[in-house]
């Protein structure tokens, strides 16, 4: 194709215009066979341009109305610009601040007693739906009362104190985008003893933190001390196997005796001599304040036993009297009558320990110290 010039002026026009009509006659050519190209493939579809690469990506550039042209990545795909993707800052300009919903006068506010389980599941709401973040920005909750940031909930246990609360908590979504909202606590403090009256038979009621503990006299225990401590077995017995197997240990047994063998109302269990015992692990620290022992048809003669007592199952104490001006302490020495004779023995005063063991003084000569127990006490309740 050749060019004729009258000017340099109207050369460069001319030009221009030879550009513009090349230019078209391609862009008509793509549309109408698709042209392939390194490393992509543009589409024509008027009034859009689809635009492909090699990864399977894709953008189309499309009329909108009012003369506006849009920009449609494929699915997944994102606009780049410098690095930045316009799509997400699209977003964060579209998206709107989280809504909390409407607080009385003062604010959202909660009132509880000492002792109340508090649990407030706060109630802002995204409006694209998003999961949203919680944070205190200002004040503290109560002590023992915790917010979970993710579940958006108030959780724990009000503290036994006349106090004022305000706390702030910000509630974001993924574009950073908040709202705050305030919250106004206000705990009272609770005498349990006077409200409640709980205890029983003569027990002293102590008032802690959402809570109360009886201080129990005598052979009474339990919660409210509403326990005959004396008459309410630990289950050692064979009837009833509240204690397991496992936790009853014996030394120097006589032949096959097992320890599991000396519950009361069981088979019985015998040892060989004077350094033999019988035990009873409790399961943890208890009040013991009876003990029941048994002989067997085969030891017919009066035996006497010492306990012995521990906290650990290592160092051991016998069990003593109470000492007084006048006198020391000496061990509690225990009479087992023979021919399956139960002795009942109440303890002159009440043993705090969760091990107990059953050491052999005298028995018939000729025998061996055999026996069959059980131990009555309650629980501590701290």
């Amino acid at each position: 194709m050749s060019l004729t010039c009258i000017s340099s002026a109207s050369c460069r026009y001319k030009a221009a215009n030879m550009a513009s009509i090349f230019l078209l006659a391609v862009l008509l050519q793509i549309g109408s066979v698709h042209s392939q190209v390194d490393g992509g493939i543009m589409e024509i579809h008027y009034p859009d341009i689809v635009l492909e690469t090699e990864g399977d990506g894709n953008i189309t550039f499309g009329a909108g109305s009012a003369g506006s042209v849009y920009l449609r990545p494929g699915i997944g795909g994102t606009v780049l610009y410098h690095g930045f993707d316009l799509l997400y800052f699209i977003k964060i300009m579209k998206s709107f601040p989280p809504v909390w919903g409407t607080p009385s006068a003062v604010g959202f506010f909660g009132k509880y007693n000492g002792g109340d389980y508090v649990n407030v599941t706060l109630n802002a709401q995204d409006p694209e739906g998003e999961q949203l973040l919680y944070t205190i920005v200002a004040g503290d909750l109560p002590t023992g009362i915790d917010l979970d940031p993710t579940e958006g909930v108030i959780r724990g246990i009000a503290p036994d104190e006349n106090a004022f609360y305000v706390v702030t908590i910000r509630a974001s979504d993924n574009q950073h985008k908040h709202a705050d909202a305030v919250f106004r606590f206000e705990t009272k403090d609770t005498d349990r003893c006077k409200l409640l009256t709980p205890c029983q038979n003569g027990g002293d009621c102590e008032d802690r933190n959402g809570f109360y503990k009886c201080i129990c006299v005598g052979v009474f225990g339990g919660t409210n001390c509403e326990r005959t401590c004396n008459e309410t077995s630990f289950g050692v017995d064979a009837h009833h196997k509240v204690i397991p197997d496992a936790q009853m240990s014996a030394y120097r047994s006589h032949n096959t005796s097992l320890a599991s063998d000396g519950r009361l109302n069981g088979k019985g269990w015998c040892g060989m001599d004077q350094r033999s015992w019988l035990q009873v692990d409790l399961g943890k620290p208890r009040l013991v304040h009876r003990v029941l022992m048994e002989g067997i048809t085969t030891n017919l003669y009066t035996g006497l036993y010492e306990l012995q007592h521990s906290e650990d199952g290592q160092s051991f104490n016998n069990y003593t009297t109470t000492p007084s001006a006048n006198s020391t302490a000496t061990p509690v020495v225990l009479k087992m009558e023979g021919n399956s004779t139960i002795t009942d023995a109440l303890l002159p005063s009440v043993l705090t320990t969760r091990y107990v063991r059953f050491l052999p003084l005298s028995y018939g000569t000729g025998f061996y110290p055999c026996m069959r127990v059980d131990l009555f006490g309650c629980d501590i309740f701290n």
